[in-house]
């Protein structure tokens, strides 16, 4: 796969720890996530957005390390910073993407990024969100398996109206064929009751949601 990591303006956790970057990555950051790259001695291909967070830190055009790329936009605009790497990614002929952070500070940056996941998805990326404390994917007519969440509860939510044939197996609580709907999170909470378990839905869209039961281990 063409891996692209986006990197947005609030990450918890140190980026360098929440992934392997590999050789071969595309790496972008939106807007003040260039601070948080260049922090970890990281250079990315470009970063793209309206440059607010770069400019309320001081930080200018000039300062810009050679190999990247700056792509202003106009802070009068439908799609978010981060929104607009995921469309770079996309042009760039990507097709798995690591959102590092972007989650936990602000509700509706939260839910942006959690909307633009889904969409992004339709166009064929393949894409999850991570953080210190938290680990996003998204499934669709699809099975996953997860590993290795000790201290991770796992919770499965139906983002369509309803999700069909959903089968948990390997978990504290497991399903069988259930069905899950948006409006009622029977999926919250699980856990793995092992060191492996399998996440199946027949038909609809689960947001599966990782997130660590004690956040300041």
């Amino acid at each position: 796969m063409n891996r692209c990591i986006v990197i947005p303006s609030h990450v918890e956790g140190e980026i360098t720890k929440l992934i392997l970057f590999r050789p071969d990555d595309r790496i972008l950051c939106a807007d003040g996530g260039l601070l948080i790259a260049l922090a970890a001695g990281i250079t990315p291909q470009a970063v793209i957005g309206d440059m607010d967070s770069l400019a309320e830190a001081g930080f200018a055009k000039s300062q810009v390390p050679e190999g990247t790329k700056w792509v202003e936009s106009s802070p009068e605009k439908d799609l978010t910073d981060t929104a607009l790497c995921l469309e770079t990614a996309l042009e760039w002929g990507c097709d798995e993407i690591v959102l590092l952070g972007g989650i936990g500070r602000r509700l509706d940056h939260t839910l942006a990024n959690l909307q633009n996941l889904v969409g992004f998805s339709k166009k064929g990326l393949r894409i999850s969100i991570v953080d210190q404390n938290t680990k996003v994917f998204l499934l669709t007519d699809d099975a996953m398996v997860l590993n290795d969440l000790s201290g991770f509860a796992v919770s499965v939510f139906s983002w369509t109206p309803q999700s069909i044939g959903v089968t948990l197996t390997g978990m504290a609580y497991p399903l069988t064929d259930a069905v899950l709907y948006n409006d009622y999170p029977l999926g919250v909470s699980n856990k793995l009751s092992g060191t492996q378990g399998t996440i199946r839905v027949s038909h609809g869209t689960l947001l599966v949601v990782c997130s660590r039961i004690n956040p300041d281990d």
